[in-house]
């Protein structure tokens, strides 16, 4: 198994999914990723600044991909390939950003009248005609919501808690668990007040934290410039870099280069955008390239250059460089409150696959019963064990859904040109202006 998703993650969804961005960029044109555009559509009217809002729903989208990845995988592909890797992961991050955009773009132009979001496996079964693949898809989800979106985040957030303030495992395990429990029974509006409640403060700290350490080595911030700009073309930087945006949010300290990132391609983050009150596809696909910007270009731009900055082999070692023992306190916390936001992300990505599914109130119950023991059980599992199986099942999930946005690429620039040649519809969600969110059709394959 391990020599499998091995296989996998470092060659051949590689280049899967540098290939899905260059096909994808070309049909939807390089224009859909200009600054000034994805400014102009992620501007909120009035109308917009409410509970499902597509600002709410992108920060917990962003709370399913934020966290340790940002700072273990970036000293991974720094330690692999050296600076220029990070120059390569930043390349990358705008076919990621093109990837995110188509996903989040045809989920929302096929999203459930009555379930009210869309996701992979709606265009699959509705524009594919193809409930196999989309149950393939739903089932995939929820086997990595249990580890890449759970046990390994558990394993991570206590660890965190036991070095950083010394407290036992398996007391952190317990009042994990008791947490993850208290937002599985709120459903998927306590998942979003959650996430736009912790992910904007705990992000700008630990932003703000970094550029201070390092503008207090100001010095060294030109030297690792060049560095990464003039290692970027050793073959060995540009191939951990490449390795690094591609990899799953699976968090390992034997992955042994790239990074750890934004989720493009694997079809969980339209899940949450799709949940907005937003009915424009474009403008949710837009809200979707900002995600992949702030997770991607801006904090692991900066923990990369705070590595550099302080020449240490990675974050922890920086903030506790800069800042003694409160240093290692305070990345304990932003890591503990990553973790949890990202667990509370996946829980509803689960929730998510399983009304796809049609599973009934104890159906739900039952998982998220299992889904909370596993937040409590991660904790005591070795990491390299969960990671084997989270690389299968990120891969699971990954695979139909590349497969099918290559199928849908030419239909989707099609309908790209078309939207942004026609007026820009309202805001508010309704049957008439979108054609994707009328009601449920009874007709609608299921599995």
């Amino acid at each position: 198994m391990a020599a499998a998703t091995d296989f996998l993650w470092s060659g051949v969804m590689i280049w899967l999914l540098g290939a899905l961005g260059l096909r994808l960029l070309i049909c939807v044109g390089p224009g859909t990723l200009s600054p000034r555009r994805i400014a102009s559509l992620t501007v909120l009217k009035r109308s917009e600044r409410s509970e499902d809002s597509p600002l709410k729903t992108m920060l917990t989208a962003l709370g399913g991909t934020i966290g340790v990845g940002n700072t273990v995988g970036v000293a991974a592909a720094i330690r692999a390939g050296g600076p220029g890797a990070v120059f390569w992961m930043v390349v990358c991050s705008g076919l990621a950003m093109v990837i995110k955009y188509a996903e989040t773009y045809l989920s929302c132009r096929c999203r459930d009248g009555r379930l009210g979001f869309g996701g992979p496996m709606h265009y699959m079964a509705g524009l594919l005609h193809s409930p196999a693949a989309a149950a393939l898809f739903s089932l995939s989800t929820l086997a990595a919501s249990l580890f890449v979106g759970n046990a390994s985040q558990s394993e991570l957030l206590c660890s965190s808690l036991e070095s950083g303030f010394g407290i036992p495992k398996y007391i952190a395990a317990g009042v994990l668990a008791a947490g993850v429990a208290a937002v599985c029974a709120g459903g998927a509006k306590r998942v979003t007040r959650l996430c736009s409640a912790v992910i904007p403060a705990a992000s700008l700290g630990f932003c703000l934290i970094c550029a201070g350490l390092c503008i207090s080595a100001h010095g060294r911030i030109l030297p690792a410039l060049k560095s990464i700009v003039t290692g970027a073309f050793d073959p060995a930087c540009a191939a951990a870099g490449a390795g690094g945006w591609s990899l799953s949010k699976a968090i390992s300290a034997g992955f042994s280069k790239g990074m750890f990132s934004n989720e493009a391609g694997m079809g969980s983050a339209p899940m949450a955008h799709t949940r907005s009150s937003q009915a424009d596809p474009d403008t949710l696909g837009a809200w979707g390239v900002l995600e992949v910007f702030i997770d991607t270009t801006v904090i692991c731009l900066l923990s990369a250059l705070v590595i550099l900055t302080r020449d240490v082999s990675g974050v922890e070692e920086a903030f506790a460089s800069g800042l003694g023992s409160a240093g290692s306190i305070i990345f304990a916390l932003c890591s503990c409150v990553f973790a949890f936001a990202s667990i509370s992300a996946w829980s509803l990505y689960a929730r998510s696959a399983l009304e796809w599914l049609g599973a009934g109130g104890i159906a739900r119950g039952a998982f998220f019963a299992v889904f909370t023991a596993a937040s409590f059980a991660g904790a005591f599992v070795p990491r390299a064990s969960l990671l084997v199986w989270a690389d299968a099942f990120n891969a699971l999930m990954a695979l139909p859904n590349v497969i099918a946005l290559f199928i849908l690429s030419k239909r989707l620039g099609r309908w790209v040109r078309e939207s942004r040649s026609a007026p820009v519809p309202g805001s508010s969600i309704s049957a008439s202006n979108n054609p994707g969110r009328g009601p449920r059709n009874p007709d609608r394959p299921r599995p």
